[in-house]
């Protein structure tokens, strides 16, 4: 019964969460580096769809009526 109570007032405690600022702070220092990873996925699919495409004609057959 005390382990529950012991946990219990653990849990009602400020700062059970300090280590989500460890997590927190990993990810700012991770963070340039997926921004720069997502950019480079980017730049390569950009680059292997490969931009511009050449201008083809649109030719369509077109029905002129006469003055008849």
């Amino acid at each position: 019964m005390s382990q529950l109570r012991q946990s219990l007032q653990t849990a009602s405690k400020p700062g059970l969460l300090s280590g989500s600022s460890t997590y927190l702070a990993g990810l700012r220092r991770r963070l340039p580096y997926y921004a720069a990873a997502a950019l480079l996925a980017v730049l390569a699919l950009a680059w292997i769809d490969g931009g511009e495409e050449p201008i083809h004609p649109i030719v369509q057959p077109l029905e002129v009526q006469g003055n008849s």
